[in-house]
């Protein structure tokens, strides 16, 4: 599949690329979608993962942080 005309050549669109011309952004959108699902799919997962086991790996310094530092500052009603 090749690019959508009006955006030939480039992987990214802008705003105001959005807003000037919401078709051909689009199509763009649409195009980057299909050539990159993969990734997009991989990298959610991957980032929900790491961010459950960094929680399980750093229990005690989170405890810690809101214990001693965050629950004077804040009150007991803020947490990291």
């Amino acid at each position: 599949m090749s690019a959508p005309e009006g955006y030939l050549g480039t992987d990214a669109i802008s705003l105001g690329d959005i807003i000037s011309s919401p078709d051909v952004a689009l199509k763009q959108m649409s195009y980057n979608f299909s050539q990159n699902w993969l990734q997009m799919a991989v990298a959610g997962f991957s980032v929900g993962f790491t961010t459950r086991m960094a929680k399980r790996l750093l229990r005690k310094q989170i405890a810690n942080i809101n214990r001693n530092v965050a629950k004077p500052l804040f009150g007991g009603d803020f947490k990291l």
